[in-house]
């Protein structure tokens, strides 16, 4: 776990990440592990500045760490589905151009 620590916190950690990798970030906005959404916009602009194409972020409003037990964890678990399903259509389109 420490060494993932180290690992993830390194300065140019993004460049150990394949660009195809699409990633979706997802975190309560007041979650204090992730800086209250400063860590996590901060990772999702670093991918971006790495030239990462597949990379998205949604905060949550008023939510902390567990956003998945919290009262709108359905609003969560359907933007995950959402988002899986235009990565996996766009997927299909560009098999289709192929």
């Amino acid at each position: 776990m420490i060494n993932l620590n180290i690992q993830a916190t390194k300065k140019n950690w993004a460049k150990a990440i394949p660009q195809s990798l699409p990633i979706y970030f997802v975190s309560g906005a007041d979650d204090p592990i992730g800086d209250f959404g400063k860590g996590v916009l901060q990772s999702y602009k670093d991918l971006e500045q790495n030239g990462f194409e597949k990379v998205s972020i949604k905060l949550y409003p008023n939510l902390r760490h567990e956003i998945l037990n919290e009262s709108i964890k359905e609003q969560v678990y359907q933007d995950i589905v959402d988002w899986l399903t235009v990565l996996i259509n766009h997927k299909k389109i560009e098999q289709k151009d192929v």
